[in-house]
């Protein structure tokens, strides 16, 4: 199963783009999403991730 992932975005001392994940207690925890700058999209089977790993990004 796809899971999307809400992430905040930070910056790395090289001005690389990071996506930190921001995990929601529950499904419907929905307040939280309001501290996040999207969700990224994991296919199924992609856990554990090299940390260089580019996934896609949905930005709100």
């Amino acid at each position: 199963m796809t899971r999307f992932i809400p992430v905040r975005l930070v910056h790395d001392r090289q001005g690389v783009t990071l996506a930190t994940p921001h995990p929601m207690p529950t499904s419907g925890d929905f307040n939280r999403l309001g501290l996040t700058n999207g969700l990224i999209s994991l296919r199924p089977g992609d856990t554990p991730l090299p940390p260089d790993t580019v996934v896609p990004f949905y930005e709100w």
